[in-house]
């Protein structure tokens, strides 16, 4: 399969490796043809969910086909978006989520679906729609904990090469 111009679409990796140092990638809910060729270049993977049961499912299904096909060690941080923090309500709580996903869950985006919504039908950022917003603080916050993880990896690999 190629893109316009036959230019493969893992070929666009590689020419956006020499170019940036970091890309994020925004893969499909499910899995694709080229997910494991991704994967295999990964530093670090951020996998969004909502507190529901079937979204939950479907993140544990994904994460326990991940270390079935050998990716189990990859770091991988887990975001809850959408998360409403209630205390003493019913419904899914952060300790239900960590429970059914097996795993801690490393970050939260609050729930303000009507910024989020109007961001997106402008076209723009939440962070230029609305500066300082509970979303933009979570996304950054999200953001520079993924990045510390992938320095972190770097340079405890450099390390490992230069004492070896």
């Amino acid at each position: 399969e190629t893109l316009d111009g036959g230019v493969e679409p893992l070929g666009l990796f590689d020419v956006a490796r020499d170019e940036y140092d970091v890309l994020i990638v925004d893969m499909p809910p499910s899995w694709v043809d080229w997910w494991e060729a991704v994967i295999e270049t990964t530093d670090c993977m951020v996998m969004v969910t909502q507190m529901t049961i079937a979204a939950l499912r479907r993140t544990r299904d994904m994460i326990d086909a991940l270390k079935g096909i050998g990716y189990g060690g990859l770091p991988l941080h887990i975001v809850c978006n959408r998360f409403e923090k209630k205390l003493f309500t019913k419904g899914l709580h952060l300790k239900d989520a960590e429970r059914a996903l097996g795993r801690k869950v490393n970050s939260w985006i609050p729930a303000d679906f009507m910024l989020v919504s109007a961001a997106e039908n402008e076209g723009i950022p939440i962070a230029r729609y609305k500066n300082g917003s509970k979303v933009e603080k979570a996304i950054a916050r999200i953001s520079a904990e993924a990045l510390a993880q992938i320095e972190k990896d770097r340079a405890e690999t450099a390390a490992r090469l230069g004492a070896g």
